[in-house]
């Protein structure tokens, strides 16, 4: 079946794991396969659907327009917090940060703020999808862009960026809504907003040392031959080793009554037969082994290179 598949080896035990794990695949301690229910398209699509939210909440976390505090009290749940900003996070201090600096809105940015400033005043309380769509329908700004504005008129106090979901077709969408602050209504807030801007490291020059002697130029030399290439023969006794770690993994298996592959997958199971690891230190660098492995296979792992190795004189 991995060859007709037409996947990578390691892609191929990736998916059957899956499959495994939501019930599309029956696989014995043999690694005997056989078709599961269609049910593990659903289990599947949850699970990656809640890991989709989980890796979105932490990038709106980076990209929050509003106290990074608030927001982490808000992602646990926290509801008897007392909702005060922090005042000393990026956005609550600003001025204070040493990775950004700030530059009065230009011009134009000054217009699309006075634009969105006077939309929000007719329907205040909008998602930020809408306000872009409904201010500049014609162009002129991009969806980034209109997020980045909003993000520092929030900073400056003019506006306030809020998380909220609603239920469709049985899925939770999560959007944010923007709202008009006292400061925002006042005339000429425009010219209060500072827009930020990223640093720019520059490469410090290297000090000359007092008494030191100009560089020589370097001699040019002619075309050189490329070196051989040294090829790493495996140790001579790496075959029988992957002989008795497979022997050992299949027992386990049988003993346990999972697959195979959920002992030690096939990639981890051939680079310690190659490398042949003598500390769990070694045995944790090696492809396809975690902490959890070495806690519950170390022992066993070394023990069954260890006997090997004497059978053959090492």
């Amino acid at each position: 079946m991995k060859s007709r598949s037409h996947l990578a080896g390691e892609a191929f035990d990736i998916a059957m794991e899956k499959l495994w794990i939501h019930g599309g695949a029956i696989v014995d301690y043999a690694e005997n396969l056989s078709r599961g229910t269609e049910e593990w398209r659903a289990s599947y699509g949850a699970q990656r659907e809640h890991k989709m939210a989980q890796f979105e909440k932490m990038l709106s976390y980076c990209e929050v327009a509003s106290c990074r505090m608030l927001a982490l009290v808000r992602y646990f749940g926290d509801t008897a917090d007392s909702h005060q900003r922090c005042g000393v996070c990026d956005f609550c201090n600003p001025r204070a940060t040493i990775a950004r600096r700030f530059r009065p809105a230009d011009a134009q940015e000054q217009e699309n703020i006075a634009r969105i400033l006077e939309f929000l005043r007719k329907s205040d309380g909008v998602a930020t999808g809408r306000l872009h769509s409904q201010v500049f329908a014609g162009g002129g700004l991009d969806r980034r862009s209109c997020e980045e504005l909003l993000g520092a008129m929030a900073c400056s106090g003019l506006v306030e960026v809020a998380n909220a979901s609603f239920e469709k077709d049985g899925k939770h969408i999560d959007f944010r809504k923007v709202r008009t602050t006292a400061c925002g209504r006042e005339p000429g807030a425009s010219a209060a907003v500072r827009i930020p801007e990223e640093i720019k490291s520059e490469p410090r020059a290297r000090k000359r040392k007092k008494g030191a002697k100009p560089a020589k130029a370097k001699r040019q030399r002619g075309p050189s031959s490329p070196r051989p290439e040294v090829v790493l023969q495996p140790p001579r006794d790496a075959a029988l080793m992957e002989a008795a770690l497979k022997s050992w993994r299949l027992a386990e298996a049988k003993n346990k009554g999972i697959p195979a592959f959920r002992i030690l997958t096939d990639k981890a199971l051939q680079a310690i037969a190659a490398k042949q690891p003598r500390t769990n230190s070694q045995l944790l660098n090696l492809p396809g082994v975690g902490l959890k492995i070495v806690e519950k296979y170390g022992t066993q792992i070394f023990g069954i290179l260890s006997s090997v190795s004497q059978s053959r004189g090492g």
